[in-house]
């Protein structure tokens, strides 16, 4: 009577640590697609909106890594998915009483999944190792001096022109550069462009210099400088309505600095600190990840462990749901 109780006893205890594991499991499963769906997001984000720069850094790395971590997204997902599925829906009942290989062989795919994770984060060392190193500066400085304008690097020019207008900046580190390039010294109309079209504000970016914020709020010079940037920039259009102003072969009003029509700021920085971000993401989230799959498969083995001297006490497979 009393062995009775005390085998009673031990199933209820196997049964409890047996639930315990498996929402251990589900946790982390949750958590891991969470993780690989985050990689998946940032490097298709990253693809789209950078992977023509590759021109300009004059290295495939960039495209490389972004690519294989975002096929490695997909790849997790996918197995952590159906790793909680079976999990989730009793189905490892049938993979330890059936089929135990079967089981092994799913949790050491994942282990194999988890060591694609550290991989992740090896390429992302990579992709901040050629930041940290200049190589990739060296390499934008290199293309827009000798490459800009060349009839056979169209795909430079065509990056160069991108780059600058959409994250509104000019050449490497301000667009000083661009005079000492062959593009400009290949010029053979008077006077020289000094810097390129991209490299210019639209009317409707430099008005926001001194008409903005609303005329109330306007100083007597910016009143003055706003009322000369009508009278060059009309229109509040995305056209430049003085390019030659930009380009730097004509003066502008005396009221209207060159900051006015021309952007500034350098485009190297901005790239750095992006692709900074897309590399130091990538690390993060691959050892994350690693650490995430191996502590699942760990979890999975506990979970077998467990879920096999039940199955032995029990003859239906769903009979603990």
């Amino acid at each position: 009577m009393n062995q009775g109780k005390v085998g009673k006893s031990t199933a209820e205890k196997m049964e409890e640590r047996y639930r315990r594991s498996r929402s251990t499991c589900i946790a982390l499963s949750a958590v891991i697609m969470l993780s690989s769906f985050t990689i998946f997001t940032l490097m298709a984000d990253a693809l789209h909106k950078f992977s023509y720069v590759t021109s300009l850094l004059g290295t495939n790395v960039f495209v490389y890594v972004v690519t294989i971590a975002f096929f490695l997204g997909i790849v997790i997902l996918f197995f952590v998915s159906l790793f909680a599925l079976f999990i989730s829906s009793g189905m490892i009942y049938s993979l330890v009483t059936y089929n135990q290989s079967l089981f092994t062989m799913l949790t050491f795919s994942t282990l194999t999944v988890g060591s694609m994770g550290i991989l992740a984060a090896i390429l992302g060392f990579c992709l901040h190792a050629e930041l940290r190193g200049g190589v990739l500066r060296d390499w934008m400085a290199e293309g827009l001096k000798r490459e800009y304008g060349h009839p056979q690097d169209y795909h430079v020019t065509n990056a160069w022109d991108r780059l600058q207008s959409e994250m509104k900046c000019c050449g490497v580190e301000g667009g000083s550069e661009w005079i000492s390039s062959d593009w400009y010294l290949g010029q053979v109309k008077y006077p020289r462009r000094r810097r390129p079209a991209s490299c210019c504000k639209s009317c409707s970016e430099a008005r926001q210099t001194f008409c903005i914020p609303i005329f109330e709020s306007l100083t007597p010079s910016e009143w003055r400088a706003c009322n000369e940037l009508a009278s060059v920039c009309p229109s509040s259009g995305n056209q430049v309505e003085e390019e030659s102003v930009c380009s730097g072969n004509k003066l502008g009003p005396e009221e209207l600095p060159v900051e006015t029509f021309v952007h500034v700021d350098g485009c190297f920085p901005f790239l750095e600190s992006r692709l900074r971000f897309y590399s130091i993401a990538l690390i993060t989230e691959g050892i994350l990840l690693a650490l995430l799959l191996f502590s699942q498969t760990i979890s999975a083995f506990v979970l077998n462990y467990y879920a096999d001297p039940l199955l032995g006490n029990y003859d239906a497979v769903n009979t603990l749901e």
